[in-house]
């Protein structure tokens, strides 16, 4: 009977631990899509369709801007080098459903990412692409159900 209880007690602290920690990486992720989110709002973007220059993205020493849903993966950026892609991991990229990432690169590294679009479903990302400063991105009406609007570099 003895060693019946401090099995229980085992178990039961083990299950303890792993909902914690389960907890713990929730509230990591959430708080990381809330700092991103919150760097989204201060990118305007067009409320109209249209299309527009890249460089309105962009700040400082940034030179290239990629889009990318919140389920891709850093390797999936063709249009980074290798110094550039060393300063991402997908763990900088938590997934989330209707989120899309802006993410803004020097030369050699990563300068700011954006979550856009996170709470609100009306923008959709039209693939995986960069642009830099001499590109332009386009807003366009959607032909997608529910959404109003697609988001694409040229």
């Amino acid at each position: 009977m003895n060693v019946f209880r401090w099995t229980a007690i085992v178990v039961l602290m083990l299950i303890l631990l792993a909902a914690g920690l389960f907890l713990f990486g929730e509230w990591q992720r959430a708080a990381l899509i809330e700092k991103y989110s919150h760097i989204g709002k201060s990118i305007k973007l067009p409320s109209q369709t249209g299309e527009w220059s890249t460089s309105s993205l962009l700040e400082g020493a940034e030179e290239l801007v990629c889009a990318m849903d919140s389920y891709g993966w850093p390797e999936d950026l063709n249009a980074l080098n290798e110094q550039q892609k060393k300063t991402l991991s997908k763990q900088d990229l938590p997934s989330e459903s209707g989120a899309w990432y802006l993410l803004f690169f020097s030369v050699d590294q990563v300068k700011r990412i954006a979550v856009i679009s996170y709470s609100d479903y009306r923008l959709q990302l039209g693939g995986i692409s960069c642009g830099n400063k001499l590109s332009t991105f386009s807003i366009k009406e959607s032909s997608i159900k529910g959404q109003n609007r697609s988001f694409n570099f040229n």
